[in-house]
């Protein structure tokens, strides 16, 4: 048993695995021996050798994925809705400054997933939010 782990030890560490090929050998999937300026497996086969520079992609948007998937510039500016609904309530919920001293003003605040809340109780003392 002990010989045929040490023999496909010895067959996977023989192989050479190129990370960094030409994009004519990835495009082709085969085995680069990453020669400059050009490989010697693409002279080889008659092809041209594309380099091994980095390339970058831009996509059509403002970004591939996440939450301005598709989203087109110019994005409008926009407060999130739990910085809305803290402010409205904090509106809502001002007295005049001689009420406001050690009363408690309360703020309920969307962190979360939808559907779950965290409510702060902020108590004011001579000083404006």
């Amino acid at each position: 048993m002990a010989s045929l782990d040490n023999k496909r030890k010895d067959s996977f560490s023989s192989r050479h695995r190129s990370h960094k090929g030409c994009w004519t050998c990835k495009r082709k999937r085969i085995q680069c021996d990453e020669a400059r300026p050009g490989c010697v497996k693409c002279s080889s086969r008659g092809l041209t050798c594309e380099g091994y520079e980095i390339r970058l992609r831009w996509g059509a948007g403002i970004a591939s994925r996440g939450r301005f998937n598709g989203a087109q510039k110019p994005v409008q500016e926009s407060i999130p809705p739990h910085y809305k609904r803290r402010w409205d309530l904090r509106a809502k919920t001002e007295k005049s400054e001689d009420d406001k001293q050690g009363q408690p003003l309360l703020l309920l605040e969307e962190e979360f997933a939808p559907g779950t809340a965290i409510f702060w109780v902020h108590f004011r003392e001579n000083s404006r939010l």
